[in-house]
């Protein structure tokens, strides 16, 4: 009954935003939607996956699904919250290929990006300002302003990844195999993938590819394969019924232990601690 009551609030409001609503402090907690916060005035220090982050006015943050993320305190209530299931943007090929290039970035400032905070800023303020109009398709108003604020943040993210490999090398061409690669990967993540596979599949030899792939994704192979898999694996984590050796195999780890490894690096908490962090999250909102 709980996950029905769920889904037929997100199918209702599918982009949940709140103002003002920050609390002093709030403890530990992951959920499967995606946040945006925009603190409008003063100080926001906020906590995700173990590394602490401060936030000064009308800096923006973003917590992706399943991160681990604290308020540490919020000096002023006003602020701008956005919560919305990420699937309308997976659609898009470009997102799904690229995905793990924009989780990469969480905080946005304004001394950072001065050109860039006030025009993502100003859509935020159109996805508020829409949520709360009467305009007839408001939702569509909504998504076009957050999918344009994410095509920004995406040409951020590809123009800070994008190196030249060489004089003589065609960009493009380079840009076209990796997309590939990291579309393959995102389809292929349960399977049993070898760097010998994989550079054969964009060919290169492995070793011209683990420099190039490094170059342009700013992560290795292993290294992004492995996030790709902890990605898909937290949706599995986040229904108790399912087994947790059984969702590490079907997320194409080999062992139970190495994903817990892995697991604890990538997160800092065990898996089984994981579900526990949401659980007592849910137990004390229902409650």
């Amino acid at each position: 009954m709980d996950k029905y009551r769920e889904s037929l609030r997100l199918e209702r409001a599918s982009i949940i935003v709140s103002r003002d609503a920050a609390p002093d402090s709030f403890p530990p907690h992951w959920h499967s939607e995606m946040e945006v916060i925009a603190p409008l005035q003063n100080n926001y220090e906020i906590e995700i996956n173990s590394v602490a982050y401060q936030l000064g006015e009308n800096d923006i943050i973003i917590v992706f699904p399943c991160e681990i993320h604290s308020i540490k305190s919020a000096e002023n209530k006003n602020s701008l919250v956005f919560q919305f299931s990420i699937s309308p943007l997976t659609f898009i090929y470009e997102f799904r290929a690229n995905f793990q290039l924009i989780s990469s970035f969480h905080i946005y400032r304004q001394t950072d990006y001065p050109e860039l905070l006030p025009k993502l800023l100003r859509l935020l303020m159109d996805v508020a300002k829409f949520e709360s109009s009467g305009v007839m398709f408001k939702e569509i108003h909504m998504w076009s302003s957050l999918m344009t604020f994410f095509g920004e943040i995406g040409h951020l993210a590809m123009e800070k990844a994008r190196v030249p490999i060489s004089e003589d090398v065609n960009a493009r061409e380079y840009s076209e195999r990796m997309y590939a690669v990291c579309f393959y990967l995102y389809e292929n993540y349960a399977q049993p993938i070898s760097l010998d596979f994989i550079a054969s599949f964009a060919g290169f030899s492995k070793y011209h590819f683990s420099r190039v792939f490094k170059k342009y994704i700013g992560l290795s192979f292993s290294e992004f394969l492995t996030n790709v898999r902890l990605r898909n694996i937290e949706k599995l984590l986040a229904d108790n019924s399912v087994n947790i050796a059984d969702a590490a195999m079907s997320a194409g780890f080999g062992s139970l232990s190495a994903f817990n490894r892995v697991f604890k690096q990538y997160k800092g908490c065990s898996p089984s601690d994981f579900r526990k962090i949401n659980s007592r999250i849910k137990r004390a909102t229902n409650g």
